[in-house]
């Protein structure tokens, strides 16, 4: 078994867990490459490790070609890696590092029983829908895809913005709010939840559109196919708004359409044995925590 591993940074609590992943792997014959920027973050934190092969890039881990991809981190870091893999079939599993861990759901606890299923094949691969946006004009390019979701928000501001939203070309509505989420299923659990958007089970082909902050309370968030594309067209006060695809922020100038829609490629995560999505999802929100559940 070959095995990739990615990271952005290591909490310091977290060193210990590190340690005893890359002891696991050398111990077991596992040949492991780590992600250039996480050597340095390895180094300092005095954690030993015994691979040769560094990655930097898409292209890199692509040629590689491990078996899987491991991260290091919480969901945040698992967002960063769906750049380097999408498309590339590479499944990958998060230890979570951080704190909710939706998607980077193996516990730091269990890192020998997850090496030991990965091994075995006592896993699945769920395969994850990402959304791709561009503007009317010109291809944002492949960086600009999102495995959560695409959000718009007002810059430099405090008023709101009015955000004009049409679906396969039938308008929908004009959003006066602070911003708008459009969120893939996976996406349902992050910033949709926390603006009162639905969960949405991950293999569902749909697009949740969800306002942030609205005006005109009576609008709600609406589902739809994720055959349909999404065009946004945004007015404010002042030059430019923001567009941010998953962490990933840039400025785009008023009056330019923006086109969002299901992307070609998909995100593969590992599920191992015992990790039902509806079990993760239960213990993550405490559902349950009332005895009364």
């Amino acid at each position: 078994m070959k095995v990739g591993i990615f990271g952005i940074s290591i909490p310091t609590d977290g060193s210990a867990y590190v340690q005893h992943l890359l002891n696991v792997l050398s111990a077991a014959g596992v040949e492991y490459s780590v992600y250039l920027p996480l050597v340095t973050v390895l180094k300092e934190q005095n954690i030993s490790f015994s691979a040769i092969d560094i990655f930097e890039n898409e292209e890199d881990l692509y040629f590689k070609n491990p078996d899987f991809l491991i991260c290091l981190g919480g969901d945040g870091t698992i967002l960063e890696a769906s750049t380097l893999t999408a498309g590339t079939g590479i499944p990958v599993m998060g230890i979570n590092l951080g704190r909710l861990g939706f998607l980077s759901n193996v516990s730091r606890n269990d890192i020998d029983l997850a090496i030991t299923m990965l091994r075995e094949g006592r896993f699945s691969v769920s395969e994850r829908s990402m959304l791709s946006l561009r503007n009317s004009s010109s291809p944002l390019g492949a960086d600009f895809l999102a495995l959560n979701e695409v959000t718009v928000s007002r810059k430099d501001s405090a008023s709101m913005i009015t955000i004009h939203a049409w679906i396969d070309d039938q308008f929908l509505a004009s959003y006066w709010a602070d911003g708008l989420i459009i969120s893939t299923p996976t996406g349902s659990t992050g910033y949709n939840l926390s603006c009162g958007g639905p969960i949405v089970s991950p293999t569902s082909g749909v697009m949740i559109i969800t306002p942030i902050a609205p005006h005109n309370l009576n609008v709600r968030p609406v589902v739809i196919s994720d055959s349909s594309q999404i065009r946004l067209q945004i007015e404010a006060r002042e030059k430019y708004f923001l567009v941010a695809t998953d962490s990933k922020t840039q400025n785009i100038e008023c009056g330019k359409d923006l086109l969002i829609q299901k992307a070609k490629v998909t995100f593969s995560l590992v599920q191992l044995e015992g990790y039902p999505y509806y079990k993760i999802l239960r213990e993550k929100l405490y559902w349950g925590a009332d005895k009364r559940n």
